[in-house]
């Protein structure tokens, strides 16, 4: 596991350098100043060690028990992308902001996925391939239209947003 502390204003650093004391599995990055997600996931891909990668953001939207699910189906195809199952629990204005992006990447790409800034699980070997994108939140759909015109499987799969009492009282922290 690897955390990448990007500058955090909350506690990702301190808690991130007690995790990788404890556990040996456990590696943490300081980054001087602000990278953006797109920078930490290709830095994160450089760093791993095994053969599989996946994003996991540090915001618990993703519910656990999604991360088994979509790991279960890592041999199937080259590519395993995430796509939120409800949705419809997200703030109205959010649901709109995706929707619109997913609506015009399909449009300029030409593909018809279901989500592109969802978790997705890919063997780290095949992103090392692809050229340095973009540092915006949008890094993970430059990828994977990369990826899909060199000719790398898919399979999209659901995951469930977790917005709990127990989430909203983390950031109150």
């Amino acid at each position: 596991m690897i955390i990448i502390n990007d500058c955090s204003t909350d506690r990702t650093g301190e808690i991130g350098d007690r995790l990788a004391a404890e556990f040996n599995h456990v590696r943490i990055v300081h980054n001087p100043t602000n990278k953006g997600l797109g920078f930490n996931y290709q830095l994160g891909c450089q760093l791993a060690r095994k053969d599989y990668v996946i994003l996991v953001p540090g915001d618990n939207e993703l519910h656990p028990d999604s991360v088994r699910y979509i790991c279960q189906f890592a041999e199937e195809k080259d590519i395993i992308i995430s796509y939120p199952e409800n949705f419809h629990i997200r703030p109205l204005i959010r649901q709109i902001a995706s929707r619109g992006f997913t609506h015009l990447i399909n449009w300029i790409s030409g593909y018809k996925l279901s989500y592109y800034n969802g978790t997705v699980l890919q063997k780290r070997q095949n992103i090392l391939k692809i050229p340095k994108v973009t540092n915006s939140f949008a890094f993970q759909a430059e990828i994977l239209i990369q990826m899909l015109r060199l000719g790398y499987s898919f399979k999209e799969v659901p995951f469930q947003l977790n917005f709990s009492s127990q989430r909203m009282t983390a950031f109150s922290h």
